[in-house]
């Protein structure tokens, strides 16, 4: 396994030489350019889950058929949803992005 992350824009060190010096586990700091990279996807992956969540749970609600208003309506509860799921996402969300975040930070100092 490489100690870097390739990005569009170029090719990141995931560990910090300078703290991760001696070579031991417990001292190698991410990165704090990769450490944001992280974290801004950790987001956008609880965003991502939580437009999902409520994608099927609105799909569950019955549509009683006296105001329909077809694929327009579809599209534009889509939108809703995705612009809910980042505003919940980016007001500390369900707590998927910490917990990811830390998970992924334990693996990458191995």
């Amino acid at each position: 396994m490489t100690d870097s992350l390739t990005i569009p824009t170029g090719t990141l060190p995931l560990i910090n030489p300078s703290t991760a010096a001696n070579g031991t586990d417990q001292n190698k700091n991410l990165h704090p350019e990769s450490e944001a990279h992280l974290q801004k996807a950790c987001s956008a992956f609880e965003s991502l889950f939580i437009h999902y969540m409520l994608k099927e749970m609105r799909s569950t609600v019955n549509k009683s058929g006296l105001i329909d208003g077809g694929q327009a309506e579809e599209i534009y509860t889509s939108m809703l949803d995705s612009r809910m799921a980042e505003d919940i996402s980016e007001r500390g969300g369900i707590g998927l992005a910490r917990i990811l975040m830390q998970q992924l930070e334990d693996r990458l100092r191995r």
